[in-house]
């Protein structure tokens, strides 16, 4: 089978495990990425197992206007069975792969979408165009498949998430590594850390963690770790100075994925209070899946897909709710067999759903699908 798949997403280097896995199970794959996505340059080019193109790309950096120069001749040196499209339906990317593929070439396009959105001409043509052309769709939630439904999508779907994690990567490493790790970053001690990783952003919740953790702060030894940037972070400096909490919100900024292992080794909760807004709700929250191979208590609101990626293998909150979350701290923070028991259901739970490999596997089961009719 020869698989030709297009990703931005792919310019980070630890998601091409899934590709590895897939060309294990024997597929012939080439990987098409940004030679430049936005600020962002792919952190890797080579892998032995396939072979991976990066392409100028213009509007990088805008998700759904954003194509691919030179993209035809790429599917006419390579000879595709089938092209996975790793985009929305909506995007002009997915469009414009549609238009310029052979007949014979079956197509496969990934949503994330899940809030039903009616979207404007263009992007409502190219969708349509896409739902005309393409064989099956593959979703990264519970909400999207019946999205794609509603705007008239009769082809088979299949919720797989968009990427895994590697568990040989993703694991808790011993006391003496983690030590050492903490006092490399600053965070060493007995002091429990507890972190917000993504884009510091208002509708990541950020807000509600800094004023769940000012309402417990005079009572336990903890501190709050922010890893990542994002145009809230004037904003969220304001909020940590008006809840008095200074030296106890320690700001790490972005760090590359292959340093968020080492990252996570760091911590002791992971808390993704992700707020609902009318145009985004959380469509899986990833870092989850990372911290719970990891084997770190992890905390969610009840945003979008957060509580069905924890399972029982963490805590659901109601969103926006800083006084459930306080409380559920609290617990976390005076109670170290309770994190250490949530840590090992969410290896367990990543180790049955999430590695890279199941979720190589169960793409490769919707190609198979495709290709056979």
């Amino acid at each position: 089978m020869k698989v030709l798949i297009i990703s931005k997403a792919s310019v980070v280097a630890a998601y091409h495990k899934k590709y590895e896995e897939m060309v294990n199970a024997g597929v012939e794959l080439t990987l098409v990425i940004p030679k430049k996505w936005g600020g962002a340059v792919p952190e890797s080019l080579n892998n032995p197992l396939f072979k991976i193109i990066p392409l100028p790309v213009y509007f990088s950096g805008y998700n759904h206007l954003h194509f691919y120069c030179g993209l035809r001749k790429v599917l006419e040196e390579v000879k595709p069975d089938i092209v996975h499209i790793d985009e929305e339906s909506y995007s002009f990317v997915t469009y414009h792969v549609m238009g310029i593929k052979k007949e014979s070439v079956k197509a496969v396009f990934f949503n994330w979408q899940n809030i039903y959105k009616r979207y404007p001409f263009p992007f409502s043509y190219f969708e349509q165009t896409v739902f005309s052309k393409a064989d099956a769709a593959i979703v990264g939630n519970s909400d999207a498949g019946g999205i794609l439904v509603k705007k008239g999508w009769n082809k088979k779907t299949f919720l797989i998430p968009q990427f895994g994690v590697d568990p040989g990567v993703f694991f808790k490493r011993s006391d003496t590594e983690i030590a050492k790790l903490r006092e490399l970053r600053g965070i060493g001690g007995k002091t429990v850390n507890i972190a917000f990783i993504g884009r510091v952003v208002e509708e990541k919740g950020v807000k509600v963690l800094i004023s769940a953790f000012a309402e417990i702060k005079n009572k336990v030894d903890a501190r709050i770790v922010i890893i990542g940037t994002g145009g809230w972070m004037s904003e969220l400096q304001k909020i940590v100075t008006q809840c008095g909490l200074g030296e106890r919100v320690k700001l790490l900024g972005s760090v590359g994925s292959t340093q968020m292992p080492e990252c996570l080794n760091c911590i002791d909760i992971l808390v993704l209070p992700s707020l609902t807004k009318s145009n985004w709700k959380e469509q899986f929250g990833r870092v989850l899946i990372e911290a719970m191979s990891s084997e770190v208590a992890v905390v969610g609101s009840d945003s979008g897909e957060i509580p069905n990626v924890i399972g029982a293998a963490g805590v659901v909150v109601k969103e926006n709710d800083r006084y459930a979350l306080a409380e559920i701290l609290f617990k976390l923070i005076d109670d170290k067999d309770m994190r250490l028991r949530l840590g090992k259901l969410g290896r367990e739970r990543v180790i049955s759903k999430y590695t890279q490999k199941i979720v190589a596997m169960e793409t490769l089961k919707v190609y198979n699908e495709v290709l056979n009719g």
